[in-house]
């Protein structure tokens, strides 16, 4: 797993934390309150200090999913290249990623596993499990 997913994921748990301390601290444990509360806490009824916590609280949390997200998005890249790689080493023109054509056995209507799909014109085409294409 990508060190960047790692890390947006705990940049944006500590952000939510940090979000959802500061609302029921304020008095926003009923769920019905909870609008009310952020309303306060952004006119800083509440003191300036969960005022700031507060609007630390949000970019926290959308710069650590975006983080967690460019992480995630670089290991599908990496994968994709594996893939395209493996392929022309096997002789086909082309791999993609995409659902293997084997099919789960409790729920017949997915995928078993993502798969490589190596084609090429005039040959049989090749499906490797994804996971299994290397480090």
């Amino acid at each position: 797993m990508p060190i960047l997913t790692v890390v947006g994921a705990v940049v944006a748990m500590a952000g939510f934390a940090l979000f959802m301390g500061v609302v029921f601290a304020s008095g926003g444990l009923a769920k019905s309150e909870q609008f009310r509360v952020l309303g306060e806490l952004a006119a800083g009824r509440h003191g300036a200090l969960k005022r700031g916590f507060l609007f630390v609280a949000v970019p926290t949390v959308l710069v650590g999913t975006c983080t967690s997200f460019a992480g995630v998005a670089a290991q599908d890249a990496r994968v994709r290249r594996q893939c395209e790689a493996r392929c022309q080493q096997q002789g086909f023109s082309t791999g993609r990623i995409g659902p293997s054509t084997a099919r789960d056995e409790r729920r017949p209507e997915r995928a078993a596993f993502v798969a490589c799909h190596c084609e090429a014109p005039g040959r049989p085409s090749l499906e490797l499990r994804a996971e299994a294409l290397g480090p």
